[in-house]
């Protein structure tokens, strides 16, 4: 499965996917994506933390 597919199936918002490719596609750290998406590092964290959960959930029925 392909990243873009995980993230589609565990029903993520784009703002969540965006966060998820900064974050583990371009390697950026949650203070930088903060600067950039112009939100706070606590959004950053909280967004992370829904999608994590969710991608996990979808991968743990692999």
């Amino acid at each position: 499965r392909s990243f873009s597919a995980v993230l589609e199936e565990a029903k993520i918002t784009p703002r969540q996917v965006e966060i998820c490719e900064l974050k583990f596609i371009k390697g950026l750290t949650n203070y930088q994506i903060a600067m950039q998406l112009n939100v706070s590092v606590k959004t950053v964290d909280k967004e992370l933390n829904t999608a994590y959960k969710r991608i996990t959930n979808v991968l743990s029925f692999l």
